[in-house]
């Protein structure tokens, strides 16, 4: 009986322990998420049309710019963490941080003559100086920020992860509220503060998970043979969200395209509910793949989901009024394109599950394959819709390109599942 007792009260304290952590990560995420859009109406009564559509358009980019910037080191870091030992461990973030400081500084000046090729055959009516380069820097500096959340996660440094996630955000706020609401400085203001805050946390976050300069090459061997189909299969993501930018740019309709940027905007804060939920969860999917837990992992999963659709919902069920409020009354037209483009959470968030799983289960090249086919998909559809329905087309297209990687993505792994019957003993 004491031995039952015993147990008990150890599975108890683990659960309790476990749940503390998890409400820390979440509540962290959701204050950064709540803040943005809290902050929402004093950037709209300060931001035209043409700073939206700026904004908008540059953000397209970043389905380009942050998988060549980035070449998806984290995933391979997440793969491996639970697998080495805690000494090789350090050495993968010691290499990580020395190829993101190469690949942030080296190619981003590539991706800006390429940005500013496409700018000058394209006839771009938007400025490209200073929004092109706010956006490749700001990705460059951001990603040692998000290697540092990434490690507090896998650590189960919740404490640790709130306080750099908060202290972003209230920064963010600060240098935003004074470019853009006290100097008046718009689209580059705002874009400006992103890209302020990012090189101070970049430079913080470096200082605090670099313990050496030391680049082990077997470990870059193996990362390059991991990540590269990842980030070929990332660049193809553009054609699934982001390709939409650059189409509707050609309509030359400045204060339309403003209108559909803040349903993005509007639909993107709902998307960090989805953040965080995920990154409060990630660590366990890994984990469950690792130790073969097939009906854990279903059921972390079916959570995510699960929660992610009650912000959703109510979005949508109020989504005039909330618009209105959010963007102080000035742009509440722009609430048929927010309802639209919320809908992509509930199919993202499902897709990107699936995903996760994919890259734990080390199928990294037949993601690729089966981004491929999204691309296409894709970006056939985008054209048909915005040329027959124009913005309105675009937001269903946003809906539709992830529910159809949704259906291809589980059908994958399903087959792959029986296939090398990796569901024995994955309970």
């Amino acid at each position: 009986m004491f031995g039952i007792n015993k147990v008990f009260n150890s599975d108890y304290s683990r659960y309790i322990l476990y749940l503390k952590s998890a409400s820390i990560y979440l509540s962290a995420s959701m204050f950064a998420a709540g803040l943005k859009i809290l902050i929402n109406p004093i950037m709209a009564k300060n931001l035209s049309h043409n700073d939206y559509a700026i904004i908008g358009y540059f953000g397209s980019f970043s389905a380009i710019t942050l998988p060549l910037l980035t070449f998806m080191v984290f995933a391979y870091y997440q793969r491996n963490y639970y697998l080495v030992s805690d000494e090789k461990r350090q050495r993968i973030a010691n290499t990580i941080i020395i190829f993101l400081a190469g690949m942030g500084t080296i190619p981003a000046f590539t991706i800006l003559l390429g940005l500013y090729a496409y700018f000058e055959y394209s006839n771009v009516y938007f400025p490209f100086v200073p929004f092109a380069f706010f956006l490749v820097f700001q990705i460059v500096f951001n990603s040692f920020l998000t290697f540092l959340q990434v490690n507090y996660r896998l650590k189960r440094e919740a404490n640790k992860y709130a306080q750099i996630t908060i202290i972003s955000s209230l920064l963010w706020l600060a240098v935003s509220v004074l470019l853009v609401v006290v100097f008046k400085l718009g689209a580059r203001g705002s874009m400006g503060a992103t890209f302020i805050v990012a090189i101070f946390l970049g430079l913080y976050s470096i200082k605090k998970t670099l313990t050496k300069l030391e680049f082990d090459f077997n470990i870059f061997k193996d990362l390059v043979k991991f990540c590269w189909p990842l980030t070929l299969s990332s660049l193809l993501w553009y054609f699934l969200s982001g390709v939409d930018g650059a189409i509707l740019e050609k309509l030359n309709d400045s204060n339309t395209f403003a209108l559909y940027s803040i349903g993005l905007s509007l639909s993107g804060a709902l998307g960090m509910f989805y953040t965080a939920i995920s990154q409060t969860f990630e660590p366990d999917i890994f984990k469950a793949i690792s130790e073969r837990r097939l009906i854990r992992l279903t059921k972390i999963i079916l959570v995510i989901i699960c929660i992610n659709a009650i912000p959703v919902i109510l979005f949508i069920l109020f989504v005039t009024p909330l618009t209105n409020l959010l963007t102080a009354g000035r742009y509440t037209n722009a609430a048929p394109y927010a309802l639209i483009i919320s809908l992509k959470n509930i199919s993202m968030s499902f897709y990107y599950c699936l995903l996760t799983v994919i890259v734990g289960f080390g199928f990294t090249k037949a993601d690729l394959g089966l981004r491929a086919v999204g691309a296409i998909f894709s970006y056939l559809m985008f054209t048909f819709l915005i040329k027959h329905f124009a913005f309105y087309g675009a937001a269903w297209g946003q809906v539709i390109s992830f529910l159809f990687m949704s259906v291809i993505g589980l059908v994958f792994i399903i087959y792959k599942l029986n296939k090398k019957k990796l569901y024995e003993n994955f309970f």
